[in-house]
């Protein structure tokens, strides 16, 4: 375990994965990844804005319905008629759905 959680072994991991490090200190093996792949580097940023996910018992289906609604307003495949107008009403039954299940 000690291996895998070193900072240099951390730096080939998020190089290989595009993943986050697990330790902080693995930042500094990764400036030059970093210069190279600006969307994770923004994407590090929001890291500490992160939430635990709720500790709701109606997490396990409220994870599902998300996962399901995101994938159907990105799959171009199934939805080709999508339009940007119907996302934010598309949204809008998630959010609907999500209070239902926590209730």
């Amino acid at each position: 375990m000690r291996w895998m959680l070193s900072a240099e072994n951390q730096a080939r991991w998020v190089q290989s994965t595009g993943l986050f490090p697990l330790r902080a200190s693995t930042m500094e093996l990764l400036a030059d990844y970093s210069a190279s792949h600006r969307q994770w580097t923004e994407a590090v940023k929001l890291l500490p804005h992160g939430e635990d996910t709720p500790q709701l018992s109606s997490w396990r289906l409220v994870r599902v319905m998300l996962g399901d609604g995101f994938r159907d307003m990105f799959d171009t495949i199934r939805h080709p008629d999508l339009t940007e107008g119907q996302v934010p009403l598309i949204l809008k039954q998630m959010d609907d759905t999500v209070a239902d299940l926590n209730q």
